[in-house]
């Protein structure tokens, strides 16, 4: 994040991040911690929620201000949206045939999520950035 040059470039690093380490991280472990120590997942996922909804409302809030993300949005309400999506990742009734792979769900999201917040003018460079890194 500290790298990034704006709220569009933070948020495709720390998609591009995210994808990374969800490639390394096997399916099968996610499932049998979810089911074999539910109470220390649970806590787990608490405590990512919060981070992430952090990180996600700052980058939105600063999008904002920097004109780069539509202005007639609730930083708030879109980052618990975000949240609430990325969990169905790891939620075995949503996604749980494994027809997809974790890293492309997060890289389809990362984009469904980018196209809806961004301005004209942060559109423009969202797809600049995205031609250029193929995210």
């Amino acid at each position: 994040r500290a790298q990034s040059i704006n709220p569009i470039d933070e948020m495709l690093r720390i998609g591009r991040y995210v994808t990374e380490q969800l490639r390394a991280v096997s399916v099968n472990v996610i499932y049998d911690l979810n089911k074999y120590y539910a109470s220390s997942w649970r806590a787990m996922e608490q405590e990512m929620r919060a981070h992430i909804f952090k990180i996600i409302s700052d980058n939105i809030e600063r999008g904002i201000s920097e004109g780069l993300y539509r202005a007639d949005m609730d930083a708030g309400i879109i980052a618990r949206l975000f949240v609430g999506k990325s969990m169905l990742m790891v939620d075995e009734d949503f996604f749980g045939d494994r027809e997809y792979l974790w890293a492309d769900l997060h890289q389809e999201f990362v984009r469904y999520h980018m196209y809806g917040i961004v301005s004209a003018n942060g559109r423009h460079l969202l797809e600049k950035y995205l031609a250029a890194e193929q995210l």
